[in-house]
């Protein structure tokens, strides 16, 4: 499988040990199709107009604060801010634990 980035990679690596162990292992099986221990949703798009493929299936990984300041500033970016929000409704304030979007202030040194 071919990677976009180094951090796809390491937790796609790491995710398969979770499944191994007593405690986590029907994790996924629960949460139906977001895997809380990944921040990973699998799911379907449905295309319109599509005709033969009506729709495409999506991988996305959600990100905690601390790991997109990390990938901001190995890409050489400084982060100015981090807020959290919903679709609708975003707002300049720290994320809160409830909201799964998040918007990142950051600039090119220089």
């Amino acid at each position: 499988m071919t990677y976009a980035n180094e951090w796809e990679a390491f937790f796609d690596g790491h995710a398969p040990y979770y499944r191994e162990e007593p405690f986590t292992r029907n994790t996924a099986a629960e949460a139906g199709v977001f895997d809380p221990l990944t921040l990973l949703e699998v799911f379907t798009l449905p295309l319109k107009g599509a005709g033969e493929a009506p729709s495409q299936p999506l991988r996305e990984r959600g990100f905690v604060p601390s790991e997109l300041a990390l990938m901001l500033n190995s890409s050489g970016l400084q982060v100015e801010h981090i807020w959290g929000g919903t679709a609708g409704s975003w707002l300049r304030q720290p994320p809160g634990l409830d909201e799964m979007e998040l918007m990142a202030i950051a600039r090119k040194p220089g």
